[in-house]
């Protein structure tokens, strides 16, 4: 019993895991080309 709880509560860590990154990565990715924009505008 305890071997599933354990697999159930490392497989749901993964999938909440994959889902935070899938959520902070657009956000990040728009930073960085609004920088790069920036830098390269004020160029």
């Amino acid at each position: 019993m305890k071997q599933v709880f354990t697999e159930t509560m490392f497989c749901y860590t993964n999938v909440h895991h994959i889902y935070e990154s899938c959520f902070l990565l657009p956000p990040l990715v728009f930073s960085m080309i609004e920088l790069i924009a920036v830098s390269s505008a004020a160029s």
